[in-house]
């Protein structure tokens, strides 16, 4: 597929990277000469250096030839005009990134019909809705809905002896609606079958229905209870996002913000949080408002070093669990070995919502689980291979297994014995080499 991304920042140059590595060709377009000339240096793309929203440049990056347009400069404004620009100038599709949540949300005008882009993506929106998956359900190390809702995988790290650990999968008591799909052990995933044993350490990927994945819990040894008191670092977009959907949850919210008039103003529109105006990297401001008790500390602020001290500091007061918000890619390391509970970064994030856009209408999202497997929700083609028999009559590729099939409104784990039916949505894992042999039975 050919690509063009208008803004080589942080999150252009991470999508960048990573379409790059999924076999698209790449243009990368920006005003910052230093940034054009870092990028083509570190990465196999062609680059641009000009507006996104001058005709000449665009003509030069070749638009009309493009089959995805992505405006991710840090200007919503011009992220607009440039998917405007691009769309009638000849790309097939567009994606803008938006901050403003009245380009999202306007009840009087539609941002997206009127600019003719494809899809609006809120890096900073994204974020704050899988931090606030993490804290419904904080012993998971990710976490992800399929068809709906009505799938949901969860990756837990078997870190406490329970009791599933040394029996056969076969004979292990998970609920009626639960799955092991996969089985990382250290650098190696394997997809398990039912003589396969779990060990301590084990990081490995469940996926069923959700409140199956709930009644799992206590077999694994996770028993951390929902969050009830929870503070924020930053009253930005990422941290004003996050108190507005925690604020129908039955919690207890504190936000921090120094600024001033910020604080004043989140104040004045959240109605079950309470805003506190202070520097939240400072120990003597988290003492006094006692954050050591709260269940959870999430560090939201645009400034890595202050989330990461923050957030140090926090536990040592006694903070139970800690999300961090990372945006500098060469922290990603030092982050990690520094013990926190969760570490996301919106270039990710919003990678990942740009990739699921880009798949064909067979494939509804997938998810990288690390370790060389992919998770798949794909729709069963007419005639597709898997549909004319019960599965284990089916030859799939090795390395794969279907998880979950829907059909309508049932939902189901699957058996042997189900028949996938044209039209079913069907959750399925593969290794990332048999990912193309397990669509091509599904197709």
């Amino acid at each position: 597929m050919n690509i063009l991304i208008i803004g080589a920042g942080t999150v252009g140059t991470f999508l960048a990277k990573a379409l790059v590595q999924a076999g698209h060709s790449i243009v990368i377009m920006d005003s910052d000469r230093a940034k054009v000339t870092n990028v083509q240096e570190r990465l196999d793309v062609s680059a641009v250096h000009g507006q996104g929203t001058d005709h000449a440049m665009l003509r030069r990056a070749d638009v009309a030839k493009m089959d995805l347009a992505l405006a991710m400069t840090n200007i919503d404004e011009v992220n607009l005009i440039c998917a405007l620009t691009c769309k009638r100038m000849g790309a097939k599709r567009t994606i803008a990134r938006v901050r403003n949540p009245d380009y999202l949300d306007s009840p009087e005008i539609n941002y997206r019909e009127i600019t003719e882009v494809d899809l609006l993506i809120s890096p900073e929106r994204q974020t704050s809705v899988e931090i606030a998956k993490f804290l419904e359900n904080p012993d998971a190390v990710e976490l992800e809905s399929y068809a709906h809702g009505a799938v949901q995988m969860r990756q837990v790290a078997l870190e406490k002896p329970c009791a599933v650990l040394g029996v056969p999968l076969a004979e292990a008591k998970f609920p009626e609606g639960v799955l092991v799909a996969a089985i990382r052990r250290g650098a190696k995933i394997v997809i398990p079958t039912g003589k396969d044993r779990l060990h301590l350490d084990d990081l490995i990927t469940l996926v069923g229905l959700p409140r199956a994945l709930e009644k799992s819990d206590p077999l694994l040894g996770q028993t951390t209870p929902e969050a009830k008191h929870i503070a924020i670092l930053g009253g930005g977009h990422v941290g004003r996002n996050l108190a507005r959907l925690l604020e129908g949850r039955p919690c207890e919210v504190r936000l921090f913000e120094k600024d001033a008039e910020r604080a004043k103003t989140l104040g004045e529109t959240l109605g079950r949080t309470t805003v506190i105006c202070g520097d939240a990297s400072n120990i003597d401001v988290l003492r006094e408002e006692r954050v050591g008790s709260a269940d959870v500390f999430v560090a939201t602020t645009g400034e890595d070093e202050d989330n990461i001290m923050a957030t140090q500091l926090a536990r040592e007061l006694g903070v139970k669990q800690s999300i961090v918000l990372v945006h500098r890619p060469d922290y990603a390391s030092v982050i990690q070995r520094m013990g926190f509970d969760h570490v996301l970064s919106p270039r990710e994030v919003t990678a990942k919502h740009v990739l699921q856009h880009m798949m064909d209408q067979t494939v509804r999202s997938t998810s990288i689980l690390g370790g060389g497997a992919e998770l798949i929700e794909i729709i069963a083609g007419e005639g597709a291979v898997a549909t004319r028999h019960p599965l284990r009559e089916v030859r799939l590729p090795a390395g794969t297994l279907i998880c979950c099939i829907v059909h309508g409104d049932e939902v189901r784990v699957a058996h042997g014995d189900d028949i996938i039916a044209p039209g079913d949505t069907v959750i399925a894992i593969a290794l990332t080499k048999a990912v193309r042999g397990l669509r091509a039975k599904l197709a």
